[in-house]
């Protein structure tokens, strides 16, 4: 997952904050468990 980050950051022009966000809460919003998953705290 760092690995995926990085190229993220690094291919597409993303923030560290915009990777970190596309890894956690939008991930788990698709996935349907946005009530119990994907922030951190």
């Amino acid at each position: 997952m760092p690995f995926m980050m990085s190229l993220a950051c690094i291919r597409m022009r993303l923030t560290p904050a915009e990777a970190i966000n596309v890894c956690t809460i939008n991930v788990a919003y698709v996935l349907g468990l946005l009530s119990t998953r994907g922030s951190i705290t």
